[in-house]
C-alpha cells in the first residue's frame, strides 16, 4: 500500500531477452548507426569509435553476425581514417575472419578494408593476398556495381603497388 499522500508505486517492468536484444538493435541502427556516420563525415573518429564499441560488444553478444560484421567494418574505417592501420587491422579482425571462412560477396568489404591496412602498413604481399580474396568474393557477386567496385579498387591498389 502506498504512504498516504503518495500515488501507487509502478509495477515492475519485466522485459525478456528477446525485448532487450530488439531495444538494443533498433537503438544500434536507428540511433548509433547515423550519429557514427555523422562523426566520420566530419572527421571525428575516435569519437565514432566510441559509439561502434559499445555496439560491437552487443552485436556480439547478441548473436548478430551480419551487424557485428559492420560494424567491425565502420571501426577499421575510423581507425584507417586516424591512420591507424593497426589498431583498424584489430577492429576489422571479426570481420575478416567471417569474410576468411564464408568467402561470397559479404566478404568484398572485409577483404577491401584489410588490404587498404596492410597497404598502410607497407606490407606488399599481405596486400595481394586480400585483393586476391577482394576479386574471388566480387566474382560471386550478383550486385553488378558492387562487383565494378570492388574490381576497380583492387586494379586501382595493385597499380599503385
Amino acid at each position: 500500500p502506498a504512504a498516504a499522500g503518495q500515488p501507487p508505486a509502478a509495477p515492475e517492468q519485466k522485459y525478456t531477452p528477446e525485448q532487450i536484444k530488439q531495444e538494443g538493435l533498433r537503438r544500434v541502427n536507428q540511433e548509433v548507426l547515423p550519429e557514427v556516420g555523422a562523426l566520420m563525415r566530419e572527421g571525428k573518429f575516435a569519437e565514432a569509435v566510441e559509439h561502434l564499441e559499445e555496439s560491437v560488444a552487443f552485436a556480439s553478444g547478441a548473436d548478430e553476425r551480419e551487424l557485428m560484421d559492420a560494424l567491425s567494418c565502420l571501426t577499421a574505417r575510423c581507425y584507417l581514417g586516424m591512420g591507424k592501420p593497426k589498431e583498424a587491422l584489430q577492429g576489422l579482425n571479426p570481420a575478416l575472419m567471417q569474410a576468411r571462412r564464408n568467402g561470397g560477396p559479404s566478404a568484398i568489404k572485409p577483404h577491401s578494408i584489410a588490404a587498404e591496412c596492410f597497404r598502410a602498413l607497407g606490407d606488399a604481399e599481405k596486400t595481394r593476398v586480400e585483393l586476391r580474396a577482394l576479386v574471388e568474393a566480387a566474382a560471386e557477386s550478383t550486385d553488378e556495381a558492387e562487383q565494378a567496385g570492388a574490381l576497380l579498387l583492387a586494379g586501382v591498389a595493385l597499380f599503385d603497388m
